[in-house]
């Protein structure tokens, strides 16, 4: 399958989406990607360490840090707030890279006009996807490696 053939992974709509794993985990985000695709955008956050995250996603109207509530810097008109639980820092998982804090959406035409890596703090790391307009979205968790990929639609 070409990469302009894909499909979104998941139900797309604009609910609030959550999953919590079976069993603690030990993650770091290590990187963060977008891609554009034909009729979605795709975000990957890639983790490094063990088990499975947890997460949460909804959209905001101002997003904010979790850990000091002052807003966060993102450009767009409409703001995914995706929190991702039994995460640590990169080191605490022998992790050399970590992720960028900031990455731009995939074009003009992309509905993501940045992602965020805002916040570690308590076990939840907080990154923030700014839209260029509310759109429906899917979120699921993949394996080998761990990631967390949230899909956007055009």
């Amino acid at each position: 399958m070409e990469p302009e053939d894909l499909e979104p992974l998941g139900a797309m709509n604009s609910s609030p989406k959550t999953t919590r794993p079976a069993a603690p985990a030990r993650l770091a985000v290590t990187d963060i990607e977008v891609n554009s695709y034909s009729d979605f955008d795709r975000v990957t956050l890639t983790m490094s360490g063990d088990g499975e995250p947890g997460w949460f996603a909804d959209y905001v109207p101002s997003p904010v840090h979790g850990s000091t509530g002052q807003p966060v810097k993102v450009k767009g008109a409409a703001f995914l707030n995706v929190s991702i639980d039994g995460t640590v820092f990169p080191a605490d998982v022998g992790a050399e890279a970590s992720a960028p804090e900031r990455v731009n959406g995939a074009g003009k035409s992309s509905p993501v006009a940045e992602v965020v890596n805002a916040d570690t703090s308590g076990g939840r790391t907080q990154v923030v996807i700014g839209l260029n307009s509310r759109a429906p979205f899917s979120v699921v968790t993949v394996q080998d490696p761990t990631r967390v990929v949230i899909d956007i639609a055009r």
